[in-house]
């Protein structure tokens, strides 16, 4: 009992022991250790703040109109640099201005035009020049129409209707020698060549028209006689080139416009043109074009075509009177005669129709009957001519 008595007592002892070293003690002395050298540590990473969520609100709070517009403050304009003097460089090459266009001026029109005005006073023409403008207008015969200027203009020949000399005359164009080529009285409308060959008409009482055939420097008549011994019948005879010779004729019941290739034997007879109205027909200074006056369309009116016939085209269309045509020298205008400004007057145009102008006014009427003729030679306008050169 007594052993059992120490080993409990022992044992109380090593509890009571136990259990004062685990309460509180005194504070060990720390004991300094030496000095190391810090070493450099990255500090540990931090990690970024979880950001709260806001709790969306149910209604959304309305913010107020503003009445007036918040001003926008202007925005400040910012100085103009200065600019700098441009670096010098080589100029390009100066290029020349480009050429005006000079307008090409109108051609102005030579030559004289002569020309027949009807004075009622006296009952009979009376014979003028004048420029192709109208301009140094000089009457050049009394008594005397339809003329035809020589190739170079320095004679005329015309139709006198003067008694004592009555028929055709060749005088200077501005003087006073003048000689007669034919005497009869039903010769008229004569027609030069560049030889000085004179065509002209003839009309007889109860007889055909018949072509006949004058030299200007001999002043002998002579007829030439075609195939078969026949005369060459037609009128309105005019000059072509060489021996040919364009007239208004009828063959039997075929009537118009004609064209013969030798007017000494009559060969070589083409008809042209198949209306009887067609007549005063002129052929153009190259011998290719005819000019010539026609009522085929209702009223006197100028028409052109090639000399074979082809290709008539009419260049004046009016309700007023044309006729009478004529070639300028050069071929480029046809002068024409016409009462469509009230009064009778010298128009142009180009062979085309185009660029209708008038030159210059007559002065007087072209239309009348002379009053001493017989009934089968007082004619009328329509057996008148012009004639320029």
């Amino acid at each position: 009992m007594t052993k059992r008595f120490y080993a409990l007592l022992a044992c109380t002892i090593v509890v009571i022991m136990v259990l004062v070293g685990c309460g509180p003690s005194a504070q060990p002395t720390p004991v300094s250790a030496p000095p190391t050298k810090a070493e450099p540590t990255e500090p540990p990473p931090t990690k970024p703040p979880t950001p709260t969520p806001v709790p969306p609100t149910d209604t959304p709070t309305p913010v107020p109109p503003t009445d007036t517009p918040t001003p926008v403050p202007p925005t400040p304009v910012s100085p103009t640099p200065t600019p700098l003097p441009p670096t010098p460089t080589e100029p390009p090459p100066t290029q020349p201005p480009a050429a005006k266009a000079t307008p090409t001026p109108k051609p102005t029109l030579g030559g004289k035009i002569a020309f027949p005005v009807f004075d009622p006073e006296r009952g009979t023409y009376d014979l003028f020049i004048a420029n192709a403008d109208g301009s140094d207008r000089e009457k050049i015969g009394e008594k005397a129409s339809q003329p035809c200027l020589s190739p170079d203009g320095s004679e005329i020949t015309y139709r006198s209707w003067r008694a004592d000399k009555r028929g055709l005359v060749v005088a200077h164009t501005f003087g006073e020698d003048m000689w007669t080529i034919s005497t009869l009285h039903e010769a008229s409308r004569p027609s030069v060549s560049t030889g000085g060959t004179v065509f002209h008409v003839r009309q007889e009482l109860d007889s055909p028209v018949h072509v006949y055939l004058s030299y200007a420097d001999k002043g002998a008549e002579v007829i030439r006689w075609g195939d078969q011994n026949q005369p060459i019948l037609g009128e309105a005879a005019a000059w072509v080139s060489g021996e040919r010779l364009v007239y208004k004729g009828c063959v039997e019941a075929n009537c118009g416009l004609y064209l013969t290739d030798s007017v000494y034997d009559g060969t070589g007879v083409t008809q042209l043109t198949y209306e009887l109205s067609d007549t005063n027909p002129e052929a153009s200074p190259d011998g290719k074009k005819v000019a010539f006056m026609s009522r085929r369309d209702g009223n006197w009116e100028i028409y052109v075509m090639n000399m074979d016939g082809s290709e008539i085209e009419r260049l004046t269309n009016n309700g007023d009177t044309d006729g009478l045509p004529i070639w300028s020298p050069d071929g480029q205008t046809i002068a024409f005669a016409s009462d469509r400004s009230g009064e009778w007057a010298i128009w142009a145009m180009n062979p085309d129709g185009t660029n209708q102008r008038m030159l210059f006014p007559l002065g007087g009427s072209l239309h009348g009957y002379v009053r001493d003729a017989p009934l089968n030679e007082r004619g009328g306008w329509e057996e008148e001519r012009l004639s320029w050169r």
